[in-house]
């Protein structure tokens, strides 16, 4: 497989639509199809997602996770290794019980939303930012607003000025 794409990936590819900006969903039972038809070729996965909780439906998508991995467990014990990044909305240990939860203090993700917020609002060239910099007090109260409300969070503590 080096050097070239999975067979089964490009099949599943074509059906959801390939290059067409018309892709057709692509449910979690192709998908846990599709994850027991590269398995069992002999390949091993790291699957890396970002944002769980951003997910539609991530329950459903961490029980097809483990759907796939505990049906090859016994003949490939770790064939599919996961790296999931998620808020706590989304519990991953309720279908992998011996995931390792590592846990950002939240002054390291706030300290990054700030710098992306600041960044957006009022640290572009003045003829890019939203406001054209005519509004310095309004971009101030903009950037307070969407820090404390960034990613649901209501954290009164975060100071941006």
């Amino acid at each position: 497989m080096q050097g070239k794409i999975s067979a089964h990936v490009l099949d599943a590819y074509k059906s959801a639509g390939g290059d067409s900006v018309e892709l057709e969903p692509f449910s979690f039972t192709k998908c846990k199809t599709l994850l027991h038809e590269i398995l069992k070729s002999g390949i091993k996965l790291r699957i890396m997602i970002d944002a769980l909780d951003e997910c539609d439906k991530p329950k459903e998508l961490l029980q097809a996770l483990k759907d796939v991995s505990q049906d090859l467990s016994r003949d490939m014990p770790d064939a599919l290794q996961l790296l999931v990044a998620s808020r706590h909305e989304v519990n991953v240990k309720d279908k992998f019980s011996n995931a390792v939860i590592v846990d950002l203090s939240p002054s390291v993700s706030n300290t990054d939303m700030e710098t992306y917020i600041k960044t957006e609002v009022s640290n572009r060239p003045d003829d890019q930012r939203l406001l054209k910099g005519k509004c310095p007090e309004i971009e101030k109260m903009l950037i307070d607003i969407l820090c404390r409300r960034a990613g649901g969070m209501y954290n009164e503590s975060l100071n941006c000025y």
